[in-house]
């Protein structure tokens, strides 16, 4: 079932956006993106942000990411487009989120924006150790990628 949910998922980036690029900048320099696969459990243990301009090294973190459960890698195209690709870490329980918030250019860089949620010490949580992590296409960008994180907390009701 989460497979295909992926499936559609990134059917329905590839609909909506094209699989020729991104098109257009939108705004003062933000890019558009589409997050191909976002969750909590990977088979990457530490805090990595990552970005890949083609297939070879993509698939490279592809497998790595799923070796505890082997997926199909999503067929992209490097010629218009790049991955970006952003894992928290192992933290100590559920309720953790990673998401991109902006993609944009910087002065000189291509600055991703993301933002780590984690829940308040007194939200009720599972008590296993999860990986949060966001891998998302975007136009292609020669600019060198520079990853800045931010932390929120939420409380549960």
């Amino acid at each position: 079932m989460k497979r295909i949910k992926r499936v559609i998922a990134f059917t329905g980036c590839l609909l909506t956006l094209g699989c020729n690029g991104f098109g257009n900048q939108i705004g003062s320099g933000q890019y558009d993106y589409s997050v191909i696969e976002t969750g909590v459990n990977s088979s990457i243990p530490d805090e990595r942000f990552v970005m890949f301009r083609d297939q070879d090294s993509f698939k490279s973190m592809w497998m790595e990411h799923h070796s505890a459960s082997p997926t199909e890698m999503p067929a992209l195209d490097f010629q218009n487009n790049m991955v970006i690709g952003a894992f928290a870490g192992s933290k100590p329980s559920g309720g953790y989120q990673l998401e991109i918030t902006e993609i944009k250019e910087d002065q000189a860089n291509l600055a991703v924006v993301l933002l780590l949620k984690q829940p308040d010490a007194g939200c009720m949580v599972s008590s296993v150790m999860t990986q949060p992590y966001v891998i998302a296409l975007t136009r292609q960008s020669k600019l060198p990628v520079k990853f800045k994180v931010l932390n929120s907390t939420y409380k549960c009701e």
